[in-house]
């Protein structure tokens, strides 16, 4: 039983990661089958600015309450209430670019994954 077995609540979300397998011949990025964690996601912007137009870009800080290696070439699926509205009036589902993954320790071994997307 790890330390985050009694603090589950705290994990309110569930996302998917799909393992990064490498390329096919066109050069796509590949993926092996995807698997469920719970954690806790905060949500930030950040704006960017060029030649007069400016956009607002979404940013994710993602605690996954498992301890698991995470490539920054996997992909991160969100649950929906993270999506867009499309113009249509449907949720886009949001899978941020995975920017740096950092593993947290406790003293013994590795309890969780933060994940900084965006």
């Amino acid at each position: 039983m790890g330390m985050l077995d009694s603090v589950l609540d705290l994990f309110p979300h569930e996302v998917t990661i799909e393992p990064f397998t490498g390329q096919d011949r066109t050069g796509e990025a590949t993926y092996g089958a995807g698997k469920t964690y719970r954690a806790k996601i905060e949500r930030g912007s950040r704006q960017i600015a060029s030649a007069g137009n400016a956009a607002i870009i979404p940013q994710y800080k993602v605690f996954i309450g498992s301890a698991l290696f995470v490539d920054v070439r996997d992909r991160l699926t969100l649950p929906t209430m993270f999506g867009e509205r499309t113009t249509s009036g449907g949720i886009t589902t949001s899978i941020p670019v995975i920017r740096q993954v950092m593993p947290v320790y406790d003293e013994m071994e590795q309890v969780c994954a933060i994940l900084y997307c965006g």
